[in-house]
């Protein structure tokens, strides 16, 4: 800021006489030139004269002068001001007007001046500084129709400027970093301009300019309106807010780090660098270049783009463009959302996301390496490459000449966000080497009928996901109007509901190929059975060729089964549940035992499952004596848990069982005994499985209760010294309630209350080694177990199935108790058991008990 004065010597000066080829302003007037203005100038020149009909201003009776801003409409009142009528000062180069306020509200006022020089003999320019002093009134700088090629006007504080009408071409128009004030340039000549608004807190008007070849650069706010301005530099800072209408600005470059607003404009060749936001609207662009960074954000609505390049990194967001004919490059991080566009004869390079909905497109190219979200899109002439995810939300329709590509790491969803159907339709071939997922098969939710349909011929070795409910005679489909080539597998989940058909077509074509389709797994489950993939002609069906349970069926019969088979694992005899009870038989008792089993059950009614067993009982009793013998009662609480696994299609069961119970033994001084038991089961149980396209079906937890008795008795025998024999006897009755259940697949199943009764014959042999105060009796057993009722039921669906009683089998023991110190003993014991439907490759039950 220059000091507070005025430097101002009005000096004659010669006018070069050459002719001077005359300038139209941009409203259509003659520019000010060096001939028509200083001492040639005709227009007013009396004080009074000279602040008539100008914009804005307004000459008081008092002298002072109303100036009303172009900007707010605020009206201010100058008390003292500098007015010319023409100027020219010869000071061997530049002159400096200082527009100051001295303590007043000032205005300089300058019309018809010659303010600049381009004559090398006799240059000169007008400098202005408008600034304020320390009242923090306001100095006015106001150019009418002047000639100031060069000039160079700072504004500071709350300086401002109104330049209208001028010739300043290569001018420099400033607002350093403390303007609060405004710069109004209307109607000016001002190419090749240096214009720089440098204060998030100016306000720039450029109106209605002839601006070609200017640098403009913003801060702030600035207003750019019906300008020409081909070939300008902008750069928009972070702070800057620029509204850009109704220009044409050819050749433009716009480098924005704020936010800009361009609508209505014309722009050939221009070059766009966005890092934060543009709204472009009703725009006319072509051969125009939008570069957008990871942080850019660029709303694009009602434009024509006529042979437009985009390179994204950000977020652009596209809605009812007409004549969108460009190419569009999407980096992996980049978004592009199209909406309710035409486009034409386009290229999009999608490696990010990219969303469209609505649009009407012809002759596009898309090559996608990201992921592609369509909604209801029509496109013609289309050629589809697709090597990541594509999302097909609602119908797509590639009409004309279309092909898709769909690569071997190419993924094509159909998954509408409604319940209506979703239909890929595809006038062309499809070239298929990666997955095409009709339906979301990961989901419980019904399919509607999803569709892709193929004009032409379906190439490629690919894999199609689909859903079908046959019991409704509806599914997912394939239709090609040409012929089948190469090897395609369909993965198909239905449900488990019993379906009403035999039968369901998949897929159809229309001429022979030298294609087939195969289902994974070979086989499908539908309700209670399997169904299997059937060619007939040029079709493909699902069929139900024999009477082979589901996997779903499968696992509910079998998980009944391991259920009986828990109470009799948790049954047990007296021996591996007290141990010997007769080395300390005087004496009151607490006890712990762990079993572990593991079981290969192989039922008529089910397919075969391994059963794992774990149980841990623990329980205290106390003596009472009688004549002959002891009678001890007792009660335990227990804990089990068992996992099978069916060996198909990852379909695994686990069982858990809370239980307590009494019981009651009699040991006779004749080496008889007696074991009666009373038990109470809580059962809970679940069990899961892999469909056919390798998604998991649950059943969620169900429970039961039951509920039964145990009567064992035998008799030791001593056989010589301290060798014994003991044959034993065992009757057990159990009763279990009922349960339903329903599978995430739909299927239901109910389980009825069933009776179960068994019986155990057979006996141990061993003797008794004494050391000190340490005892031990090694032993070896065998018994026959043997089922007394038939098979129990069970309703999958509507179906009546017989589950399977395992229970008839053999077991062998060898076991051992060791007594020590007289109040503490262990016992072991290991056992092999084998059935015609059961194999236990072993079976190990550890116990302690402490007597006091």
């Amino acid at each position: 800021m220059k000091p507070s004065q005025i430097k101002l010597s009005l000096l004659a000066m010669l006018i070069s006489s050459a002719t001077v080829n005359a300038a139209i302003l941009p409203n259509g007037e003659i520019a000010p030139s060096e001939n028509n203005t200083g001492p040639n100038y005709t227009g007013p020149t009396s004080y009074t004269d000279i602040f008539q009909n100008l914009p804005y201003l307004n000459l008081l009776s008092d002298g002072s002068v109303e100036l009303k801003s172009p900007i707010s409409g605020d009206v201010s009142t100058i008390m003292k001001k500098r007015q010319s009528n023409y100027l020219a000062e010869d000071s061997g180069g530049d002159f400096d007007l200082t527009i100051d306020t001295n303590g007043y509200n000032k205005l300089g006022m300058f019309r018809g001046n010659l303010l600049s020089s381009g004559d090398p003999a006799n240059p000169y320019k007008a400098i202005f500084n408008v600034g304020v002093n320390a009242d923090d009134n306001t100095a006015f700088l106001y150019l009418y129709q002047n000639y100031a090629n060069n000039a160079e006007i700072y504004n500071s504080a709350n300086g401002a400027s109104i330049i209208i009408d001028n010739t300043a071409e290569n001018a420099t128009l400033h607002a350093d970093s403390t303007s609060t004030g405004f710069m109004y340039i209307y109607n000016n000549i001002v190419t090749g301009a240096d214009i720089q608004n440098n204060s998030e807190n100016s306000t720039f008007h450029i109106i209605n300019n002839d601006a070609n070849n200017a640098s403009i650069a913003n801060s702030g706010t600035m207003i750019v309106d019906g300008n020409l301005i081909d070939a300008v530099n902008f750069k928009n800072g972070s702070t800057g807010n620029i509204k850009l209408d109704n220009n044409t600005a050819n050749g433009a470059t716009f480098d924005n780090s704020g936010y800009i607003s361009m609508n209505n404009n014309t722009a050939n060749n221009a070059i766009i660098n966005n890092s934060k936001n543009i709204d472009f609207k009703d725009n006319n662009v072509e051969y125009t270049k939008f570069y957008n960074t990871s942080s850019g954000v660029m709303n694009f609505i009602g434009n024509s783009t006529n042979n437009g390049y985009f390179e994204n990194s950000g977020l652009i967001v596209l809605d009812n463009n007409q004549g969108l004919n460009a190419e569009f490059n999407n980096s992996s991080s980049g978004k592009i959302y199209f909406n309710d566009n035409t486009i034409s004869g386009s290229t999009i390079n999608n490696d990010g996301y990219m969303h469209a909905k609505g649009n009407t497109a012809g002759s596009l190219n898309v090559i996608n390496n990201g992921v592609i979200e369509l909604y209801n899109n029509n496109f013609q002439n289309t050629e589809f490459t697709n090597n990541s995810e594509i999302n097909i939300k609602d119908n797509l329709s590639l009409g004309g000449n279309s092909n898709v590509e769909n690569t071997s790491f190419g993924n094509i969803y159909l998954n509408s966000d409604n319940s209506t159907p979703v239909k890929l339709t595809i006038n062309g071939n499809l070239n298929n080497d990666g997955n095409i997922y009709l339906s979301d098969l990961s989901t419980s939710a019904k399919t509607q009928g999803n569709q892709v349909n193929v004009s032409g011929d379906l190439n490629g070795n690919g894999n199609y996901y689909i859903k079908t409910i046959v019991s409704d005679g509806i599914g997912d489909s394939i239709n090609v109007g040409g012929s089948v080539n190469g090897n395609n597998i369909l993965y198909i989940n239905d449900t488990g509901v019993d379906p009403k058909n035999k039968s369901l077509k998949v897929v159809t074509a229309g001429k022979n190929g030298t294609g087939d389709f195969i289902l994974n797994g070979d086989t499908v489950d539908v309700g209670t059975y399997r169904y299997v993939l059937e060619k007939n002609g040029n079709n493909w069906s699902l069929v139900n060729p024999n009477a082979t349970l589901s996997t779903a069926a499968n696992a509910a019969i079998g998980m009944q089964s391991a259920i009986s088979n828990m109470w009799d694992i948790e049954l047990g005899t007296l021996m591996n549940r007290l141990g010997d009870l007769r080395l300390n038989s005087d004496s009151a008792g607490f006890w712990i035992k762990e079993n572990y089993k593991r079981m290969h059950v192989s039922p008529n009614s089910s397919r075969s499952y391994t059963q794992k067993y774990n149980s841990l009982q623990l329980g205290a009793d106390k003596p009472f004596d009688f004549n002959g013998g002891t009678f001890h009662v007792g009660g335990f609480l227990g804990f089990s848990n068992s996992s099978l696994d069916f060996k198909e299609n990852n379909s695994t069961g686990q069982v858990k069982s809370r239980s307590f119970g009494v019981y009651g033994t009699t040991l006779l001084d004749s080496g008889l005994y007696i074991d009666t038991l009373l038990k109470f089961s809580r059962i809970e149980a679940d069990n899961s499985f892999n469909n056919n396209a390798g998604y998991q079906v649950k059943s969620g937890n169900y429970t039961s209760n039951s509920w039964g008795a145990s009567v064992e008795l035998g008799k030791r025998f001593t056989v010589v010294d301290d060798w014994f024999v003991e044959p034993q006897f065992q009757f057990s009755a159990y009763h279990t309630e009922s349960s339903n259940y329903k599978l995430t697949n739909g299927m239901e199943v109910h389980n009825n209350s069933n009776n179960t009764a068994s019986a155990r014959i057979g006996g141990i042999a061993g003797t008794k080694f004494e050391f000190n105060d340490i005892s031990i009796s090694p032993y070896v057993g065998f018994s026959h177990i043997q089922n007394l009722n038939g098979d129990n039921e069970a309703y999958i669906n509507s179906d009546k199935l017989d589950v399977d009683n395992t229970l008839t089998r053999q077991r062998y023991t060898i076991g051992a108790n060791l007594n020590i110190y007289k109040n503490s003993s262990v016992y072991l014991d290991m056992n092999y058991e084998h059935g015609s439907k059961i194999e236990q490759p072993y079976g190990i039950n550890i116990g302690y008990r402490f007597s006091f």
